[in-house]
């Protein structure tokens, strides 16, 4: 029994349409719900120093080697510490930020500013992404009028856009990864 196990069941954490039953359940509660149904690992820290134990957990969890990463700023903040290399095919698991979380679909947004222009099917097959409740919102269409939003501001066209909601190692599907998402809950 590994370290996270205590965390991550076989079973959903939530049941099915257990959201529609109770309107007060928290928006951040019922992505939760909807990623962990997807296949993903739901974990949350309070601060920096949580989510380098928690990435720490997942190297052994995992029984990998070193976290691979393409934004500088995940680097810094987080990897300097733990074996960490940029160079796609030393890299066991992929570690990034997030442009949103899709509360309806239990999805992660993510943008090529974060992959460097990387496809999803490039990555490890582990991935963990690290994103702030603030970041939260409920359907594709809102993530990207944000997304837009912010870009024409800048006067720049908006990054390529994926979004990841079925999780899972498959082998057989280059798109489909093994998912965790730290949330740091401040």
């Amino acid at each position: 029994m590994g370290f996270l196990d205590k965390f991550f069941h076989k079973k959903p954490a939530f049941d099915q349409g257990e959201t529609d039953a109770n309107p007060l359940m928290a928006p951040i509660e019922i992505f939760a719900r909807n990623f962990t149904n997807n296949g993903g690992k739901f974990l949350l820290a309070k601060n920096d120093k949580e989510i380098q134990i928690l990435l720490k957990a997942i190297l052994m969890e995992e029984e990998k080697e070193r976290f691979f990463y393409t934004d500088e700023t995940v680097k810094n903040a987080l990897l300097q510490e733990l074996p960490h290399t940029s160079n796609l095919k030393d890299g066991d698991i992929f570690v990034s930020f997030t442009e949103h979380l899709i509360k309806e679909m239990g999805g992660i947004m993510i943008s090529s500013i974060h992959t460097d222009g990387l496809s999803v099917s490039d990555f490890p097959k582990t991935v963990v992404f690290i994103a702030r409740p603030t970041q939260l919102v409920n359907d594709l269409e809102e993530g990207m009028a944000i997304i837009n939003q912010r870009f024409k501001q800048l006067n720049t066209p908006p990054p390529q856009v994926h979004t990841l909601n079925h999780f899972n190692e498959n082998p057989e599907d280059v798109y489909r990864k093994n998912a965790y998402l730290i949330l740091l809950h401040e």
